[in-house]
C-alpha cells in the first residue's frame, strides 16, 4: 500500500513538473529585430555584432527580463537580434525602503509615533505594513514594495529604440529630420514578438512585420510571420544571414573552384573576414590574367588582387603565383560568364597600369628620389619630407653610439636612414599606399644596394599596428624609433596630440611602436634623453614657440598611458603596474623586469609583512615632512645609533646594500627584492624597540635619514606603498 501511495505521488509530481514547464513555455515567446540600411563598411560591423550583443544583455538585465539565448547575425546591409525564450513579463521588483531608527519610530510599548506613522503615509500604505531591519548603525523601520514587472510587449518598443542608438561607430550620418545618427541610412525596421509585431518608428521608419532579399536583386517585401521564420525566408531569397555559415561557405566555394585551375588557394584571412561581411549570399567565381603580368614583383600583384579586387590569388606547389585567382560575387550563380568578364578586364586594367608605373619608377634610383623629397611638405612648420630624413638620420645616429653600434651598422644605418622615404615619391606608393617600404625595399635591391639596406627600408615603417610585427634587424629598429620619436616629438611640439578616440595622426600606434622595441630589442636607452634629443633637432622656430617642459611633461603622461596598456597586456595587476611606474619608466626593459620581479616575489610569504613595513616606514617619512621636517637634508650618522634594534638594521641594510648593488646593474630584480625581503625581520623589529620621533633632535633626525635609506633603496624596484595587501 506504501509503495502504491509513493508511486501515486511520483505521477503527480511529474505531471505537475510538465504542466509547470509547459506554461513557462507559454509565457516565453522568441523575439526578432532587424535593422535593415544602406551599405556599412565592413570594418565596423564586427564590433557593432559584439556591441549588439553586450548592449542588448546589459539592458535586459536592466530591465528585468528573462531570456534563453541571444544571437547575432550581421552583414553590411543587416543588423540582426535574435532572442529565443523571452519571457512574458519583467520579473517583480522587490524595494526596500529604510526609515526612522525604530527607537524613534516607536514608544517603548511599541506604539507608532509620528515618525513612523509620516514615514508609512508617504507610501500610501498602513502603519503595520511597516517591518525593522537590522543594520551596522543599529535597527531601522522599513518598507518591501513589491512592483509588479510589466507585460514584455508593452516595454519592448522602448527596448528596441534604446538597443539600436546604443550603438557606436567610427563615423557616423544623419540623413533625415529627427536628426538619428547611425553608420548608415536606416531603410527598413523589422520587430517581432511571437507572431505580434512591436511597433515603433526610429528615423522615420515605422517597424513592420517585413524584410527584403538579396539586394539589388529581391524588391519584393517578405512578410515574416514569425521569428522562427526568418532564417528560411531569408535563404528563399538568396541570403544567408549567419556570419559563420557564410565564411564556411565562401571557403568551400573558392576551394572547389580553384580546384579546376590545378592551384592552391592563397587565403588572405583579413579578406576572407572582409568578404564574409560584405556579401550575404556568396559565388564563388574562376578568373585569369595575362601570364606576362607574372614579371611584375608579387607583392604589385597581391596588392592588385586583394586589397584592390578582393579575390584571392591562386599558387603552384612551390607557392609562385598563378594567372588565376578566384572572386566572390554577391548573389546566385547565373550569367556567371559575365561576372568573369567583368573581373578579368578591371584586373588586366589594373596590373596595366602598375606595369607602366613600375617601369616609369625604375628609370630613376631611390637617391635621385630622395631629391623630390624636398619637394612634400610634411608640415608648414617642421618642413619638407626630406627635412624629415635629415632629422631621422641625426636621431639615429645619436641612438645607435648610445647602443655602441659598430661602425660598418652606422653607415647602413645612415644609408636607410636617408632613403627611408623615397619611394613616396615613386608612382607605386602614390597609386598605392600600403606598398610604401615595399617599393622602397624592391626598388633598393634593382639599384643594387646591400639586402640590410633594402629590408632597413621596408622594416623602419613595422610594427604597422599595436600589435604589428616589429623590426627584426638592430640597423632598422634604430631608424625605426627615429622616425617614430621625431613624428611624436614633432606634432606634440606644435600642439597636436590625441584627444579622446581621436588620433588622426596614428601617434598612439607610433608611441606603442618605439616601447615595444625598445622592449623586445632590451635598450636600455633613456627615454627622456631621446626625446630631448629629438626636440633639439627641430626647426630653431618650433623650439623657440614650444615650451619645453610642457612638452616633456604631455609626451611623458602619453607614453605612461601606453606603457601602462602594454603591461596590462601582460596580465600584470592593476596595483603593480602603478607601483612600477611610479618611480618611473625612463628605462623601459627594466620597467617590464622591475613589473615580472614584483609579480614573482609578491607570492612569498615573507613579501606582505615587509609590504606593510615599508608603508609604515614611508608614512612616518611623509608625516614628518608634513611637519616640516627636511629629511632630505639630514645626515646619517653611525655614531647617533644608541639601540641595538637600530643598530642591527643598519648593519643588515648596510649587507644588503653591498649585495644588490652590483643585481641592480645587471637588472636582476628578482635577486635584489629577495634580498631586500632578508630585511623584513631586522625592520619589524626596529619598529617594535625604537621610537623615531624621539625627543631627542638627533636622535629623532638620524632615525628618520636610516628610513628615509632604507625606503629609497626600495624605489628602486617600486612604490610599495600603492601595492594593495590584505
Amino acid at each position: 500500500m506504501k509503495n502504491l501511495t509513493k508511486s501515486w505521488c511520483c505521477l503527480v509530481l511529474i505531471v505537475l513538473f510538465i504542466l509547470f514547464e509547459s506554461h513557462l513555455i507559454k509565457m516565453a515567446k522568441d523575439a526578432l529585430l532587424e535593422v535593415m540600411t544602406e551599405e556599412i563598411p565592413t570594418s565596423y560591423l564586427e564590433s557593432a555584432r559584439a556591441q549588439l550583443t553586450r548592449n542588448t544583455e546589459k539592458i535586459f538585465f536592466e530591465k528585468r527580463l528573462r531570456y534563453k539565448k541571444i544571437t547575432t547575425y550581421v552583414t553590411s546591409r543587416r543588423l540582426v537580434l535574435y532572442i529565443e525564450g523571452l519571457s512574458e513579463k519583467q520579473d517583480d521588483l522587490v524595494r526596500e525602503i529604510i526609515g526612522p531608527p525604530v527607537n524613534v519610530a516607536f514608544d517603548s510599548a511599541g506604539r507608532p509615533l509620528a515618525p513612523a506613522i509620516g514615514f508609512a503615509r508617504e507610501y500610501n500604505l498602513p502603519v503595520d505594513s511597516l517591518s525593522r531591519k537590522k543594520t551596522e548603525k543599529g535597527e531601522y523601520v522599513c518598507l518591501r514594495i513589491r512592483e509588479e514587472g510589466q507585460v514584455c510587449e508593452k516595454i519592448l518598443p522602448e527596448i528596441f529604440i534604446q538597443i539600436i542608438i546604443s550603438l557606436n561607430f567610427p563615423k557616423t550620418m544623419v540623413w533625415e529630420e529627427t536628426k538619428v545618427q547611425f553608420a548608415r541610412p536606416i531603410r527598413n525596421l523589422l520587430a517581432l514578438y511571437g507572431n505580434k509585431v512591436i511597433k515603433f518608428s526610429l528615423a522615420g521608419v515605422n517597424s513592420g512585420k517585413y524584410t527584403f532579399g538579396l539586394f539589388p536583386l529581391m524588391r519584393k517585401k517578405i512578410v515574416v510571420t514569425q521569428p522562427a521564420r526568418y532564417f528560411i525566408l531569408l535563404r528563399n531569397v538568396f541570403v544567408i544571414i549567419d556570419q559563420k555559415e557564410r565564411k564556411e561557405t565562401i571557403k568551400k566555394l573558392i576551394l572547389q573552384v580553384a580546384k579546376k585551375s590545378g592551384g592552391e588557394v592563397y587565403f588572405d584571412s583579413s579578406l576572407l573576414d572582409e568578404l564574409t561581411y560584405l556579401v550575404e549570399y556568396p559565388t564563388a567565381v574562376l578568373g585569369n590574367f595575362p601570364e606576362h603580368f607574372l614579371n611584375l614583383p608579387e607583392e604589385i600583384i597581391y596588392t592588385c588582387l586583394i586589397k584592390k579586387q578582393k579575390c584571392f590569388p591562386l599558387l603552384n606547389r612551390e607557392k609562385k603565383l598563378l594567372p588565376h585567382f578566384v572572386g566572390i560575387r554577391n548573389g546566385f550563380s547565373e550569367y556567371l560568364e559575365i561576372v568573369q568578364e567583368g573581373y578579368q578586364r578591371v584586373l588586366e586594367a589594373r596590373l596595366s597600369d602598375a606595369e607602366f608605373f613600375f617601369k616609369q619608377d625604375c628609370k630613376t634610383s631611390l637617391e635621385e628620389k630622395e631629391e623630390k623629397l624636398k619637394g612634400i611638405t610634411f608640415t608648414e612648420q617642421l618642413g619638407t619630407i626630406y627635412d624629415k630624413t635629415i632629422r631621422i638620420s641625426g636621431l639615429a645616429n645619436w641612438l645607435a653610439l648610445k647602443l655602441k653600434t659598430e661602425n660598418e651598422k652606422l653607415k647602413t644605418i645612415q644609408r636607410i636612414s636617408h632613403l627611408a622615404k623615397a619611394d613616396l615619391v615613386s608612382e607605386m606608393v602614390k597609386e598605392y599606399p600600403e606598398l610604401q617600404g615595399t617599393m622602397g625595399r624592391i626598388y633598393a635591391l634593382l639599384n643594387g644596394e646591400k639586402e640590410e639596406i633594402a629590408y632597413g627600408i621596408e622594416e623602419h615603417l613595422l610594427p604597422l599596428s599595436s600589435d604589428g610585427r616589429l623590426p627584426e634587424r638592430e640597423e632598422s629598429a634604430i631608424v625605426s624609433i627615429a622616425d617614430k620619436t621625431d613624428t611624436l616629438v614633432g606634432d606634440f611640439a606644435l600642439g597636436l596630440i590625441p584627444t579622446g578616440s581621436a588620433d588622426p595622426y596614428g601617434l598612439r600606434r607610433q608611441a606603442t611602436g618605439i616601447l615595444r622595441i625598445m622592449k623586445e630589442k632590451d635598450w636600455s636607452v633613456s627615454l627622456r634623453e631621446l626625446i630631448e634629443r629629438s626636440f633639439l633637432l627641430l626647426p630653431d622656430e618650433v623650439q623657440a614657440n614650444s615650451e619645453r617642459q610642457t612638452l616633456m611633461d604631455n609626451l611623458f603622461n602619453f607614453l605612461r598611458s601606453r606603457i601602462e596598456t602594454l603591461l596590462s597586456e601582460e596580465k600584470f595587476d592593476y596595483d603593480e603596474i602603478a607601483a612600477v611606474l611610479a618611480i618611473g619608466f625612463d628605462d623601459v626593459p627594466a620597467t617590464f623586469e622591475r613589473a615580472r620581479a614584483l609579480r614573482e616575489i609578491r607570492q612569498l610569504s615573507e613579501f606582505e609583512p615587509l609590504v606593510i613595513a615599508f608603508k609604515r616606514a614611508a608614512n612616518i617619512l611623509t608625516q614628518a615632512e608634513k611637519n616640516q621636517f627636511q629629511v632630505s637634508s639630514f645626515k646619517f650618522q653611525v655614531e647617533n645609533l644608541k639601540e641595538e634594534a637600530e643598530k642591527e638594521l643598519w648593519e643588515k641594510f648596510l649587507k644588503v646594500c653591498k649585495e644588490v648593488s652590483p643585481l641592480l646593474e645587471e637588472k636582476k630584480f628578482v635577486q635584489v627584492l629577495k634580498e631586500l625581503v632578508s630585511l623584513r625581520e631586522s625592520i619589524d623589529h626596529f619598529f617594535e624597540e625604537v621610537m623615531v620621533m624621539s625627543e631627542d633632535v638627533n636622535l629623532r633626525n638620524n632615525r628618520l635619514s636610516m628610513l628615509k635609506n632604507i625606503v629609497d633603496l626600495y624605489l628602486k624596484i617600486a612604490n610599495f606603498s600603492l601595492l594593495v595587501v590584505e
